[in-house]
């Protein structure tokens, strides 16, 4: 557990400890997701279109709209 999360708790702040859990279990860059640019480029993508839906991939993560799942974000992106 990250020490931050363990502050917040001590000192009395649970809800935002929980809310930076929530946050931290995020990936943060396009490399953390659980599909790569090899996947992508499998599926047809090529060039700047790859970082591209890697971005949007990540952004969807982030928002909650998919889960970081291989075979999530390949749904996700094809659809």
């Amino acid at each position: 557990m990250p020490l931050i999360i363990k502050v917040l708790n001590s000192a009395g702040y649970a809800k935002e400890a929980t809310e930076a859990q929530e946050a931290l279990s995020y990936p943060l860059s396009p490399q953390e997701l659980d599909i790569t640019g090899q996947d992508m480029m499998q599926m047809g993508f090529q060039g700047k279109d790859i970082g591209n839906a890697l971005n949007y991939l990540l952004q969807a993560v982030q928002s909650g709209q998919v889960e970081n799942s291989y075979d999530d974000l390949r749904r996700f992106v094809q659809a």
